[in-house]
């Protein structure tokens, strides 16, 4: 009889010792038997050929839906067809909601086709290992001529090609990255540059002041290039009209 308040089980046939950091999946482990060697590990590359063409394919998948995701907001869909804001399209219409739409947005303007086929979860964190090392494109991450080790918690390190999302996790924190920002500030970032594009449309001579607006620890700065006496009364003026659009 097992006692299934406790890690381990009553030694018997065909039992296996349980790790401390063992999980439990449905409590069954304790009473099946071990498989040959053979067997398993062909189980399991057949598991990982199948997984690894999944992830490319959903990786694709995602660039693709992300470039159109860029697209219709480039366009101006919200106000077009009716909604109040981009966000409240995606939330009425994105059935996996506002931070996946904007994780596939984030892929199709950082990464290739080809580079999104790294998947999802990989890109997500090659796009935020971008920002903490400063490069200027998501291929110096892949990169064979120069290549690119990550330092790793334990003193060893590891490319991104062959990295895990663990050990790519471990080298952000390494780095020292911030992280990723909240769906709030994204949302906030991506109004403000709307915002801005609307005063360049509306007033062509902004276009002159270069601005453009980063997300620096979860706020939102809005910057421009003002020279002179003369721009920096136009700065003002944006300024001002901004704030009323915010």
């Amino acid at each position: 009889m097992r006692d299934e308040t406790r890690g381990g089980t009553e030694s018997g046939a065909g039992a296996v010792p349980r790790g401390k950091d063992e999980f439990d999946f449905l409590k069954s482990r304790q009473d099946s038997t071990p498989e040959r060697a053979a067997t398993l590990r062909a189980t399991l590359g057949q598991l990982l050929d199948e997984d690894r063409r999944g992830t490319a394919a959903a990786g694709r998948t995602a660039h693709a839906q992300g470039t159109t995701l860029v697209t219709l907001y480039m366009r101006h869909a919200d106000p077009v067809l009716g909604y109040p804001s981009f966000r409240a399209l995606l939330e009425k219409c994105w059935r996996q909601g506002v931070d996946d739409a904007l994780r596939r947005m984030r892929i199709a303007r950082f990464c290739t086709e080809d580079e999104a086929a790294h998947g999802i979860s990989m890109c997500d964190r090659g796009i935020r290992l971008m920002g903490a090392l400063e490069l200027a494109s998501f291929g110096e991450l892949l990169d064979d001529d120069k290549p690119l080790h990550l330092k790793l918690a334990d003193g060893t390190s590891v490319r991104f090609a062959q990295a895990s999302v663990h050990q790519l996790e471990d080298a952000l924190r390494v780095l020292g990255a911030p992280e990723p920002p909240g769906e709030a500030s994204v949302q906030d970032l991506t109004r403000t540059r709307g915002h801005i594009d609307g005063l360049v449309e509306e007033k062509p001579a902004y276009a002159r002041l270069h601005p453009t607006a980063l997300l620096q620890e979860g706020v939102v700065e809005v910057r421009v290039r003002a020279r002179g006496r003369a721009q920096q009364l136009l700065a003002s003026k944006f300024f001002a009209d901004l704030a009323k659009k915010r």
